[in-house]
């Protein structure tokens, strides 16, 4: 079935109390300023085997994004350079390839050769840096990530499957770590411009 999903837009209404808290601690923290606090909040249930495709956030928010796991699964967000509109197509039909070979539907392994030819050639051209992962830890992990990360990455997950293998390219787990999938629900922290003056470059 489709994933839940509930969002919460401070610019309208504030948000909850428990949303509202995170919010502020996310500022004592240092993640984001505070003259940009998140007034926005997306949340979503997944289960053990769903995902999402690779997507970016887009220019109607700070260029910042954090977010909260819980529910005790765990899974590997990959992110994929932004490619032109003709390599799209490669990229998408690359992104699940894994656990669509047929003695191994449940399990997807994370390494080089599994990156998008695209992309190996992208990084063969011009240095500019390939996939890379993160692992989210269902047991109340935050993952930040901004920037060139935010801008000129895409994030997503890998459907379909319940077991992932991190790759030399994990930021947070050794390569050929055991990543056991599960359910779990992301509560994702963004700041939404009120001025459109002000809104992120792409």
């Amino acid at each position: 079935g489709k994933r839940r999903v509930a969002l919460f837009d401070g610019i309208e209404n504030n948000l909850p109390i428990p949303l509202s808290a995170i919010s502020e601690a996310l500022v004592s923290c240092g993640v984001f300023d505070k003259h940009v606090q998140p007034n926005h909040v997306l949340i979503n249930e997944y289960s053990a085997t769903q995902g999402i495709m690779p997507h970016t956030d887009g220019p109607l928010y700070k260029d910042t994004t954090a977010t909260i796991s819980i529910g005790g699964g765990d899974v590997l967000l990959k992110f994929t350079p932004r490619l032109r509109t003709d390599q799209l197509s490669t990229v998408q039909a690359s992104f699940n390839q894994n656990h669509d070979k047929p003695n191994d539907k449940n399990t997807t392994r994370s390494n080089e050769e599994d990156t998008p030819s695209t992309e190996r050639q992208q990084e063969a051209k011009d240095g500019s840096p390939s996939s890379s992962e993160l692992w989210l830890q269902g047991h109340g992990s935050l993952v930040v990530f901004e920037g060139d990360a935010y801008t000129n990455y895409c994030h997503g997950i890998v459907d379909r499957v319940t077991m992932e293998y991190a790759g030399n390219n994990c930021a947070n787990a050794i390569p050929g770590q055991l990543i056991t999938r599960g359910y779990r629900i992301s509560l994702t922290f963004r700041h939404k411009f009120h001025d459109k003056s002000k809104l992120s470059t792409e």
